[in-house]
């Protein structure tokens, strides 16, 4: 065992650990929690099996493991941002909403009592 596949280890023990806190805490769901598990379990499982890796990325045309790892992993960090951006979007949005339903509201009010 290298010393990288120990300290990653540790690393990725300490993130389930943390997963599961934030979980016990409310602030996830049953389902984000299993996806999230499931993604670092994964990440386990080809720190340890690099040669599986390997032979993925050459299928795919990649010339190393941890190669066809960055890119999936700048993929997918690319597509996080997108969805997060459209989220905070959507929240913008309804937030612009409920406040000019309130502002009009407010204006009605004060037309009423004057």
């Amino acid at each position: 065992m290298q010393s990288a596949q120990i300290i990653l280890t540790a690393i990725i023990v300490f993130i389930i650990h943390r997963t599961f806190a934030t979980y016990r805490k409310g602030k996830l769901t049953k389902v984000f929690t299993f996806l999230w598990l499931l993604f670092w379990l994964v990440l386990l499982f080809f720190i340890y099996q690099q040669q599986l890796l390997s032979n993925i990325a050459h299928f795919f045309g990649v010339s190393r493991g941890v190669d066809l790892g960055l890119y999936l992993s700048v993929i997918i960090i690319f597509y996080l941002i997108f969805k997060l951006f459209s989220a905070l979007e959507e929240v913008n949005q309804k937030l612009t909403q409920l406040i000019r339903k309130d502002a009009i509201t407010n204006l009605l009010k004060r037309s009423k009592r004057a």
